[in-house]
């Protein structure tokens, strides 16, 4: 908690009654005395950022959800149909399949042209001036 800067209280919970426990003797305790778990989080300067209320119903569920999820994972997940495996076919494509757009174009002799323009254009004025 210390990295995040906060604090836990650990409260047990008895109708009215709320009997602060620490976080030592709440991982020693096997059965949940009272109504409910109440864990609040506070900052360093002590403002409450959250507070948490597990009852004793949901603490008895966790132990066999885990044990239903570990059955589920531990079956087999069996396909009536094998999977075809099919050879690629060595056309270059996208991800999705669609065709490679055609990205050549003139630009450079374009540029080239424009540069020629631009040279003659000088050499023409250079010699209208001078002459």
């Amino acid at each position: 908690m210390s990295i995040f800067k906060m604090k836990a209280s650990f409260y047990i919970v008895e109708g009215n009654n709320k009997t602060q426990v620490s976080a030592a003797e709440l991982m020693q305790m096997e059965v949940l005395e009272g109504d409910y778990l109440l864990i609040q989080l506070f900052d360093i300067n002590g403002t409450l950022l959250a507070d948490v209320k597990f009852t004793s119903d949901q603490i008895k569920e966790i132990p066999t959800t885990v044990e239903e999820v570990a059955d589920t994972v531990k079956e087999e997940v069996k396909s009536p149909n094998p999977p075809v495996v099919t050879k690629a076919p060595n056309k270059v494509k996208t991800v999705k399949g669609g065709k490679l757009p055609v990205t050549d174009s003139n630009n450079l002799d374009g540029a080239m042209a424009g540069a020629a323009l631009i040279g003659i254009g000088l050499f023409l004025y250079r010699r209208v001036r001078v002459s």
